[in-house]
């Protein structure tokens, strides 16, 4: 008897400590988006014709 006794309180304690399986009615609070920094149009084509002149650089330097 005081083994079930024993075996209830732990099953009891469990759920209200840390059970997750159970759902809660609570209602999901929304959330503010967050800015993620991004490249401009722009800064993208002149880091792109940087990337460019290094490699046409250094194709030539590899012909000659």
């Amino acid at each position: 008897m005081i083994e079930m006794q024993r075996k209830a309180d732990f099953v009891a304690n469990s759920r209200a400590i840390g059970d997750k399986s159970q759902r809660s009615d609570a209602p999901a609070v929304p959330t503010t988006p967050t800015a993620v920094p991004t490249i401009g149009q722009w800064s993208l084509l002149g880091l792109s014709s940087i990337l460019l002149m290094f490699g046409v650089g250094s194709m030539r330097r590899r012909q000659i």
